[in-house]
């Protein structure tokens, strides 16, 4: 979809703002790339980063969406430990009973301390890069280490 705005100015000449429009595949793309972070499909993982880097996706950006992709299983999985139901879950977090089955599912993968450790780790890669270690190596290694 592609939406151009017209402006007039104060002089009563036009501006053409035409957004930024990404290829209709791009949502695509990322949604498999944090879900084969989150699965550990680690021969999609690379081959989808390296098409998210050749389209100009920066490390800041996939690492907050890992991340955000990470907390609601942690909280998912913590609830499960301390024998939450999951209408508590859905009342608690206002997610829907599809979400809650699907973090649920995606939580038997990893361990509380397993998500933990990933959590902190993400967070550590987002304070190192801001101090100027190479956050392109930190985050392959992250990812190969998952």
């Amino acid at each position: 979809k592609h939406i151009t705005l017209a402006i007039v100015n104060e002089y009563g000449s036009n501006y053409m703002i035409e957004p930024y429009n990404q290829d209709n595949n791009y949502d695509d793309i990322i949604w498999k790339f944090y879900d084969a972070v989150t699965s550990k499909n680690f021969k999609v993982i690379f081959e989808l980063l390296d098409e998210l880097l050749a389209r100009g996706e920066e490390y800041v950006t996939l690492i907050s969406g890992i991340f955000n992709q990470f907390l609601p299983i942690y909280v998912s999985k913590c609830m499960e430990d301390n024998k939450e139901s999951k209408e508590n879950m859905i009342k608690i977090t206002g997610y829907s009973d599809k979400r809650i089955f699907m973090l649920s599912k995606k939580g038997r993968i990893y361990t509380k301390d397993d998500l933990e450790d990933i959590l902190l780790k993400l967070t550590d890669i987002d304070i190192k890069s801001k101090s100027g270690y190479d956050i392109a190596y930190m985050f392959k290694q992250f990812l190969i280490e998952l």
